[in-house]
């Protein structure tokens, strides 16, 4: 048995793989933004230039603290030694 196969035969669980991690993140951020956009435009009566710049900004402010927290968490474990 070559080590492709035997690769084949290790169950690996879902969130060990990155890219269905990485998808179901985005998923639920594109639902979750998406709403909170229609919030925006239809209970708070904004224009939907509005809401579009508010999910806009909204992602951007997650997406940089995301990668802030995980720049702060590899540099303490760079750290930790």
């Amino acid at each position: 048995m070559d080590r492709w196969t035997a690769a084949k035969l290790v169950p690996v669980s879902w969130p060990e793989r990155r890219g269905v991690l990485w998808g179901v993140v985005i998923a639920v951020w594109v639902v979750l933004y998406g709403a909170l956009g229609l919030f925006w435009h239809f209970v708070l009566d904004h224009s939907w230039t509005e809401a579009l710049v508010f999910t806009v900004v909204l992602s951007v402010v997650n997406g940089v603290v995301q990668w802030w927290a995980l720049r702060l968490r590899q540099r303490t474990r760079r750290r930790a030694g």
